[in-house]
């Protein structure tokens, strides 16, 4: 979810746009440092876009974590730093380049000695950070590497003026999620006090500068007026990390908890899976969260997660369950979601209702795991071999995951059909803000599903085309009806699940799925459309890159070019894409892989409106971020500045 300015902008004078970049070594606790930093951020009311790069290692190589906070609710990513926090001397020349001429650097005095050909002229404050760790009490040494991380973060949070209710809160919640004791709290605590009071030692006025016209190359002296996007801070410790602007209350998740939130709220049942970056926490999270909410008054699961072997074995466990009437999910990534091909043919030719959440990552074959990209586009269409196709949904924020997530079951049942959930590790992974998630009200939507009764009434055939939709009706396993059996195979059928080889029976069976897919183009989200302006040009884009999309649309306005925008929201496309296509002449397709395929799914589509659309693509693990989309723009149009 992204602020907008309009909605939201109550700073009174100059834009901000601070970018903190924080350099450290993986497995040496900066992720939890990390976290509670962004957290306290939110707490406080900032509007605050995170977005941790991570090795695929266990340990020891390095990581940057970037938090953008800005004036307007600008969020997207930005490589280019206003602050670089380095606690990782390898990596610090590699790290200057992304931080801007006139940034300021921070780095820990204990690695001086790594300093020494430093050519960066910006403010450069070598601080005691490891003096401050040892200095305290009681810190078994085994904890001192890691609460160095914790110094940061109390430095940010007294140069951003953080109240010490809100990190003390941020700090107690986030240990107490982690089942943690208040003596682990209470220590990290003390840690961040100790950079809360190196941050007055070595103050960077980051808020309500009074004088702007005195500005240099040092940062701090032309950050005016930075005050939170919210109208009042969240300060008092009794109170939640939920707050509140002008449209309601706001919370801080990552999608592949929303989704897992939407599952449980739809009534899965079963989630099988195979550990895979960066889809595991979603499986982690269904576990904890349904180890909470989902059992009896006896303390009894009423549900089932099962860590398969692998792959090949979570899809046939999911398709198993959905054949029993389970509603039953599975969640992997791109090399995963290749090994699932088979069960997603055998999903779509027998029609049996199942979820998979694909949070993609950068591929082809093992790729970089910790990196986003949204290369399984196509895959996830076409999973499978033969004509094989199925509905794909795709949200673009966290709260269209939770709501997705919930949609997916339903239409899965509805169509009886293999539903896909695509996600990618940047929406899955990092965390967002977004309104209070809104549960369905409505009844779960089980599709035609016949029981005792039912049958009594009618001459029952599994595959039969009865309403002319493509979707036959079903009889549950168990049922306690002689109609209610029959054989379900992958192989060649007719409409009574019998085996069979005829040409015309084998054909009608296709047709049938083909009339199918029709059913299922009114059923699935529209995309979203900001069409206001009279213009030709428009962009053209999928999953979570609205937020750059927003900002870039809004820059080029202020310069006098307007763009119209559509953030498509599932497969197959619904009429008001190819309306939205054919309104507009110069069309930039915007998406994270290499061939375009977004692009190839609407020339394949909307074949007459191909010479219109023109490529904007980002492929190299990072998400969009502004520069990068306007000097694709330029080139193709040359006509950005």
């Amino acid at each position: 979810m992204s602020w907008h300015p309009k909605e939201h902008l109550c700073y009174k004078q100059t834009m901000i746009d601070l970018t903190i970049h924080i350099a450290t070594l993986n497995g040496t606790g900066s992720l939890s440092a990390n976290e509670i930093l962004t957290r306290v951020l939110f707490r406080e009311g900032f509007p605050v876009g995170s977005y941790n790069f991570f090795p695929s290692n266990i340990a020891g190589l390095p990581c940057t974590y970037t938090l953008r906070i800005n004036s307007s609710g600008y969020i997207s990513y930005n490589p280019e730093g206003d602050i670089l926090i380095n606690l990782n001397p390898k990596t610090l020349n590699k790290d200057l380049q992304n931080l801007k001429p006139s940034g300021i650097l921070v780095t820990d005095k204990k690695n001086e000695k790594y300093l020494q050909d430093l050519s960066f002229k910006g403010t450069h404050l070598s601080l005691p950070i490891t003096e401050a760790v040892n200095s305290l009490p009681k810190l078994p040494l085994r904890l001192k590497k890691l609460f160095r991380n914790m110094i940061y973060v109390g430095l940010v949070c007294e140069w951003l003026n953080i109240s010490k209710d809100s990190i003390s809160q941020t700090v107690a919640d986030f240990f107490q999620r982690a089942g943690k004791s208040n003596d682990i709290a209470n220590l990290n605590k003390l840690a961040i006090n100790k950079g809360c009071e190196l941050g007055k030692q070595n103050p960077i006025s980051l808020l309500n500068s009074k004088d702007s016209s005195k500005s240099n190359n040092h940062l701090h002296q032309t950050m005016n007026n930075i005050q939170p996007l919210f109208s009042q801070k969240n300060s008092s410790a009794s109170k939640k990390p939920i707050i509140k602007d002008d449209d309601g209350e706001r919370i801080l998740i990552d999608g592949n908890t929303a989704v897992a939130l939407g599952a449980l709220s739809a009534g899965c049942q079963l989630l099988s899976w195979y550990p895979i970056t960066p889809s595991s926490s979603l499986a982690e999270s269904f576990e904890k969260i349904a180890n909470k909410y989902q059992k009896t008054k006896e303390g009894q699961r009423k549900f089932v997660v099962f860590q398969a072997e692998d792959e090949l074995a979570a899809i046939h466990h999911v398709l198993g369950a959905g054949w029993a009437g389970l509603r039953a999910m599975t969640a992997t990534s791109g090399p995963g979601l290749s090994l699932m091909a088979e069960g997603a043919g055998l999903a779509y030719f027998a029609e049996v209702p199942a979820v998979l959440c694909d949070v993609q990552r950068a591929g082809p074959s093992t790729g970089l795991p910790t990196r986003t990209q949204q290369g399984d586009l196509l895959s996830a269409c076409f999973l499978s071999h033969g004509d094989a196709k199925h509905p794909v949904l795709i949200p673009g924020t966290v709260e269209e995951s939770f709501s997705f997530a919930f949609k997916a079951f339903d239409l899965a049942e509805q169509t009886q059909t293999l539903v896909i959930l695509l996600m990618d590790l940047d929406l899955g992974m990092n965390l967002h803000a977004s309104p209070l998630f809104q549960p369905e009200k409505q009844a779960l939507k089980r599709g035609k599903v016949l029981n005792k009764e039912d049958l009594n009434k009618r001459d029952f055939a599994r595959y039969r085309d009865v309403d002319q939709d493509g979707v036959s009706y079903r009889a549950l396993p168990g049922t306690a009806h002689f109609k209610a059996g029959y054989f379900t195979r992958g192989s060649g059928h007719n409409e009574k699940a019998q085996y069979t080889e005829d040409p015309k029976e084998y054909s009608f069976m296709l047709d049938k799925l083909k009339k199918k897919w029709e059913t299922i183009k009114s059923l699935v989200p529209n995309p979203i459309i900001e069409s206001e302006e009279d213009t030709p040009l428009a962009f053209v884009t999928f999953g979570n890159n609205e937020n750059v999309l927003r900002e870039v649309r809004d820059i080029l306005k202020k310069k006098g070019i307007k763009i119209n925008y559509m953030r498509i929201r599932s497969y197959p496309f619904s009429e008001k894409v190819g309306n939205f296509l054919k309104s507009h002449s110069h069309i930039f397709v915007v998406e994270q892989n290499r061939e375009g395929q977004l692009k190839q799914l609407l020339n394949g589509e909307f074949p007459e409106e191909r010479s219109k659309m023109k490529s904007i693509l980002q492929y190299d693990g990072r998400p969009f971020f502004v520069k990068n989309v306007l000097q694709q723009l330029e080139k193709l149009t040359g006509k950005t500045q």
